[in-house]
């Protein structure tokens, strides 16, 4: 029986082997973390948090994690995605990751996997975001959509896994 072989496989096995790209055989691993402390109930419709550091130019996104304390608001959600880059090579997708989290309780929020415990939540569609390379640095962003009514010392963290070529 033959066995069956992806497309990164194919291209080592072939004779001669090709070349792999970057990042997606024995690439390393880098993780974007931030989190952030509320101040005071300030996360009002159309609020913008920048999480971490830009992500460089050849980024592969392969995997988001979103942590949240319960920010109240009952038609309020989150959406997590990234800014337009500065050189105008990347557009703006402010829901590419994660959209629509219900931010009323705690939330643990897993892509490319659509596992939600807590507030409910739509994952951004895999083609924007799962294995997405962008060819400039882009800001990670998260946005309000209404108003959270969260207090003082609530949080948010996310985490971003990707690889650059």
């Amino acid at each position: 029986m033959s066995a069956l072989l992806g497309i990164e496989a194919t291209k080592v096995a072939a004779a001669p082997p090709s070349l792999v790209e970057q990042g997606k055989f024995g690439g390393a691993v880098r993780v974007m973390y931030d989190k952030y402390v509320f101040l005071a109930a300030d996360f009002t419709a159309g609020a913008t948090l920048k999480m971490g550091a830009p992500l460089p130019a050849g980024a592969t996104i392969l995997k988001a994690v979103l942590v949240t304390t319960a920010l109240g608001g009952s038609t309020s959600d989150l959406d997590v995605g990234w800014n337009a880059s500065d050189d105008g090579v990347e557009a703006a997708d402010t829901n590419g990751i994660f959209a629509a989290v219900v931010c009323d309780s705690a939330v643990s929020a897993y892509a490319p996997s659509d596992t939600v415990a807590g507030g409910g939540a739509t994952v951004g569609t895999l083609s924007a975001f799962f294995h997405k390379k962008f060819e400039s640095s882009v800001q990670i962003v998260i946005t309000a959509n209404g108003t959270c009514s969260n207090d003082a010392g609530d949080t948010v963290e996310l985490e971003i896994w990707y690889t650059v070529e």
